[in-house]
């Protein structure tokens, strides 16, 4: 089958790797220079360096041919560029294809879910959104990774999940569809308070009282915003809470970093999905009239205020 990929960054790439495997794979960048390195010497030195990409892995800028005749096609762009993709795309989709997003977050300015993008943009093509942990330098090495294929037509999740099934890749397909792309909204978000433990710092224990504070805020707000709170358990919820917070997801460090710039009087630099959500889910929350305390405090921290132990106590009492 061919598969074409929009988006040449890490995931994009690293998911490149993985599903050629068995695939013709077509990478879409609008990066000349990641497209030239691709097509002349198989890397992506840019985003990836240090990965050899297989031979049957090619690249265009041309998002016409990328996906003319793809069976499937996966979206791997940050939120901020999503829409103007699914724009782009939107003259050259043809009805059996099926639309995959791998993007964990929401529109900033809109402060939709990926899903409801695809909807008002597209109308109603058949699309899955996927989650799970998937930290791509590892995907593309070949290390284990694991991913909740999503639709509302499980005949859709059923296919990819099989497409991106392998000895070191478990994909599980499910119907839970807002539960999945809420798991990756909120554990993006999570990932900051963690890597504020990390950074302050406090002790394991601390940590890992504060891990479980917020596996229990998620179970609570998954099920009223529409998800399954079996899905708070799965690998888009709690797998890929542990490798975000855990791990060298942008995230964590970014939490991490935050506290370190208070320290040294820098400001932390850099825009990661948890702060880009956290706003616009806190205002959501709270216009539903549902409680989120640490959620709040990651608000608080990406709106300017200082970290501190006092903080992650107030966690641990929440």
């Amino acid at each position: 089958m061919k598969i074409a990929i929009l988006g040449a960054g890490a995931m994009g790439t690293a998911l490149a790797v993985h599903c050629a495997k068995r695939n013709r794979v077509i990478l879409w960048s609008i990066e000349k220079d990641v497209v030239e390195d691709i097509s002349q010497f198989s890397q992506n030195r840019k985003y990836l360096s240090d990965v050899p990409l297989p031979r049957s892995v090619q690249a265009t800028s041309d998002l016409s041919s990328a996906v003319k005749g793809a069976g499937v096609i996966f979206i791997t762009v940050p939120s901020f560029a999503f829409r103007e993709v699914l724009a782009q795309l939107k003259p050259f989709l043809r009805p059996r294809q099926i639309l995959c997003h791998m993007t964990k977050g929401i529109e900033p300015a809109s402060g939709r879910r990926m899903s409801e993008i695809i909807k008002e943009v597209l109308g109603a093509p058949t699309y899955v959104g996927i989650g799970g942990p998937m930290i791509a330098r590892g995907m593309a090495q070949g290390q284990a990774a694991a991913a909740c294929v999503a639709s509302t037509s499980l005949k859709a999740a059923r296919l990819v999940a099989r497409i991106m099934a392998a000895k070191n890749f478990d994909a599980r397909s499910t119907n839970d569809l807002k539960g999945v792309e809420w798991c990756g909204i909120l554990k993006n978000i999570y990932s900051i308070a963690l890597g504020v433990c990390d950074g302050l710092p406090t002790d394991s224990n601390t940590k890992a009282v504060v891990f479980v504070k917020i596996m229990e805020e998620m179970m609570e707000l998954v099920p009223r915003l529409g998800g399954k709170k079996e899905t708070v358990f799965s690998y888009a919820g709690l797998g890929d809470l542990v490798t975000s917070g855990y791990g060298a997801g942008r995230n964590r460090k970014f939490g991490e970093q935050l506290c370190g710039a208070i320290l040294s009087g820098q400001t932390s630099e850099g825009t990661v999905e948890g702060k880009a959500a956290v706003k616009k889910v806190a205002q959501f929350l709270r216009s539903k009239k549902i409680k989120a305390p640490i959620l709040e405090s990651v608000a608080d921290l990406c709106g300017g205020s200082q970290p501190s132990k006092k903080m992650v106590m107030e966690w641990l009492n929440a």
